[in-house]
C-alpha cells in the first residue's frame, strides 16, 4: 500500500492534517553550504525536520513526510554528482543557524470557527549548525544525478509511493521509504557530491508533510 493510498484510508481523521513549507520568495533560492561535502558531517546537515509533539493528550502526532523537493539556483560548479542521506534521531538535533520555514495548512474552509492547525513540525534549512548525534540511523542514500546540480534543475524524494516524473530533462525524481517522525524526534537531509565543489549551492525548497493523530475539529 502506498502513502497516499493509507493516509485516503484514515479518511476524515486525516482531513486537515497536511502542510507545506517552501522558501519565502518564489525565484529565490536560499543558500545551503559553502562547498558541497562530499562526506556525511553530523553537525552541518542541510535541512532539519523535528517533531515537537509530546506524549500527551492531543499531543501525540506522527510527522509523516510526503515528499522533499529542490530546484536549483546558484549552481554547483566542479562536483560530478548529487546524492541525499537521510538520518532519524531521537533527539532536536537543531542548534542555529539557517532560514525557518513555517508550515501551511494546505486546508480552507468557510464553517463558522475554522482556523488552521498549527503544525507539529519544525523546519530549519540552509548553513545549520546542529548538535552532536544522540542515536542516530541512516535510513536513505539517494542518487539523484551524474551530474552537478544545476541552476533550475529541480530533485526531488517522493516517499512510499509512484512518483510522477519531472516535465524537463533536468528532473528527477526517486521513490524512497515511508519514513514516520515520532514525538521529539528529528529527521536530517545531509546533500552530497563526489569530487570537491567550488560554489555555494542555494536551492528553492519545497516539502510536504501529513500528521497523524491531531484532535478531530
Amino acid at each position: 500500500m502506498g502513502m497516499l493510498t493509507f493516509l485516503a484510508a484514515n479518511g476524515l481523521g486525516m482531513s486537515e492534517s497536511f502542510f507545506t513549507a517552501t522558501n519565502a520568495t518564489p525565484g529565490t533560492g536560499i543558500e545551503t553550504i559553502n562547498d558541497t561535502p562530499t562526506t556525511v558531517t553530523a553537525t552541518t546537515p542541510q535541512t532539519i525536520i523535528y517533531n515537537q509533539a509530546n506524549a500527551t493528550s492531543g499531543e501525540n502526532q506522527w510527522v509523516i513526510p510526503m515528499y522533499y523537493r529542490l530546484s536549483g539556483t546558484a549552481v554547483n560548479t566542479s562536483g560530478t554528482n548529487f546524492r541525499i542521506a537521510q538520518y532519524l534521531d531521537n533527539i532536536d538535533r537543531y542548534t542555529s543557524g539557517g532560514t525557518a520555514i513555517t508550515g501551511k495548512s494546505t486546508s480552507y474552509d468557510t464553517r463558522t470557527g475554522y482556523t488552521d492547525r498549527t503544525p507539529k513540525a519544525r523546519v530549519n534549512h540552509g548553513v545549520l549548525v546542529a548538535t552532536a548525534a544522540g542515536s542516530q540511523k541512516l535510513i536513505a542514500n539517494t542518487y539523484l544525478s551524474d551530474d552537478v546540480f544545476v541552476v533550475d534543475e529541480t530533485v526531488e524524494l517522493v516517499y512510499g509511493d509512484q512518483i510522477g516524473g519531472g516535465v524537463k530533462d533536468t528532473s528527477s525524481s526517486m521513490m524512497v521509504a515511508p519514513v514516520w517522525i515520532g514525538r521529539k524526534c528529528s529527521l536530517l537531509y545531509h546533500w552530497l557530491t563526489t569530487g570537491t565543489d567550488s560554489a555555494d549551492l542555494a536551492a528553492e525548497i519545497e516539502i510536504c508533510w501529513a500528521e497523524l493523530k491531531h484532535t478531530r475539529f
